[in-house]
């Protein structure tokens, strides 16, 4: 079975975004979605009236995920009608309390959530795979660490009921960080085996540059972007390809993030 995952933080509705804003650039988000139409799409920041138009734009789509709290930012997942259906859907809370809506914990700045699925593939029926999209907090290293933690838990919990599982999301932390090097490091831990999608398809180049994910609008200014978006699988997918996409549309680009996108096999 082949498929493709894509993970993109497409920045919340800011008005102070000015031409950036968000009913300036739904139609490039549009645009760039329907040039790439991944089988699974994790989005972070997403208000539920992005989430209604983001819905519109993929009307071969279907999705899920509740926001961090009322009228604010979501995790959801999109997945394609046509290759997955939906056996069970999850949002919790990255907190000491994760079914408590709106909890916060481990000095984070805000409510910070993964949304997960239990999807079954339509080719495929026997396969199932376990996906979970996260945006982990800005602020606070403790709740980076604590967060992805929890999501690693709660992924051990249902690794005997799938064939594979994909973990992606806005981590807010570079590759050296110890929140990254925990989820790396799951193969010697006896969790879930994760191996991040661009390295696997990569293994030889050294060129960190390449993989930025966070640009601001402004990638032409001459700073080093980082990488702070992830896609990780488990061992028992092959990344055939994977690439940050960097998109733009006359000069202007959709996000202030780059997506990812890998094409995957089982």
């Amino acid at each position: 079975m082949q498929w493709s995952v894509m993970t993109w933080n497409v920045r919340f509705n800011n008005p102070a975004d000015g031409m950036n804003a968000w009913p300036k650039r739904s139609a490039l988000v549009a645009e760039l979605l329907h040039r790439t139409r991944p089988s699974l799409l994790g989005l972070q920041e997403v208000l539920p009236s992005m989430q209604m138009e983001i819905q519109a734009m993929l009307p071969d789509y279907a999705c899920f995920g509740q926001p961090r709290r009322a009228n604010d930012e979501g995790c959801p997942l999109f997945y394609r009608l046509s290759d997955f259906e939906v056996v069970r859907q999850e949002t919790f809370w990255l907190s000491e309390t994760p079914q408590s809506v709106g909890s916060v914990s481990w000095n984070a700045s805000l409510p910070r959530i993964c949304t997960w699925g239990l999807l079954e593939s339509r080719r495929a029926p026997h396969l199932r795979l376990a996906v979970f999209n996260t945006h982990l907090d800005h602020v606070s290293e403790l709740a980076r660490e604590r967060g992805v933690a929890l999501i690693l838990d709660v992924m051990q919990e249902h690794r005997g009921h799938v064939q594979a599982m994909i973990l992606m999301g806005d981590f807010n932390a570079t590759p050296a960080s110890r929140v990254v090097q925990v989820v790396e490091s799951t193969n010697q831990s006896g969790h879930c085996d994760l191996r991040p999608a661009l390295r696997s398809a990569y293994p030889l180049r050294k060129d960190d540059l390449f993989e930025g994910t966070f640009h601001g609008f402004h990638p032409e200014s001459g700073t080093k972007e980082p990488m702070i978006d992830y896609l990780f699988v488990s061992s028992q997918i092959t990344v055939e390809s994977a690439v940050v996409v960097r998109d733009q549309f006359q000069g202007r680009y959709p996000s202030d993030h780059y997506p990812l996108l890998a094409d995957l096999a089982l």
